[in-house]
């Protein structure tokens, strides 16, 4: 399996344990942020699937586009907002870019965790991402992952953590 391949695999099967109660959307990005799946009433993976199993990997890695697209998505919606963030922790941005992203996830109470797979990822990158995850006090995390294999536990870990924080 490509990398792209083992993350819908294992975000399928993490999303799984999601209920009607849970909303989820999905974005993907490169240099611009695409919506894969629209913010919904979870109602099982099955359509979803087909939609996660038509991406493709290309070109850069801009994380910033993506975050900002998840906030006008959760803007309307009501409850606990949370992004989870699944990259290569590589992204053509700017350390100062995160900041202002950050802010706007603080005003927003908008929580974010970032999860980054790989062993190419460096300390900068990690930086990058724990300014997003860090904006709401207790609400993300980061997580480097050296191994595609720790990515289904990781993503059902963070999942239960925000329905626990909901409920």
């Amino acid at each position: 399996l490509t990398k792209l391949e083992s993350a819908v695999q294992s975000s399928l099967a993490a999303f799984g344990r999601l209920d009607g109660e849970d909303q989820i959307g999905v974005l993907a990005f490169h240099r611009l942020a695409e919506i894969a799946w629209p913010l919904a009433r979870f109602a099982g993976t099955e359509g979803m699937e087909a939609a996660l199993r038509r991406l493709r990997a290309r070109g850069e890695t801009r994380i910033l586009p993506t975050v900002e697209e998840a906030l006008r998505m959760l803007a309307g919606a009501s409850g606990r907002r949370h992004i989870l963030l699944l990259s290569d922790g590589q992204s053509a941005e700017p350390p100062s870019e995160f900041s202002r992203t950050a802010k706007r996830l603080a005003a927003g109470g908008i929580t974010l965790t970032a999860i980054a797979v790989g062993a190419s990822v460096g300390p900068e990158d990690l930086a990058k991402l724990l300014a997003l995850s860090s904006a709401v006090a207790g609400g993300g995390r980061t997580v480097h992952l050296r191994v595609m294999g720790e990515l289904e536990a990781a993503l059902e870990e963070d999942l239960k953590r925000q329905k626990g924080a909901f409920h």
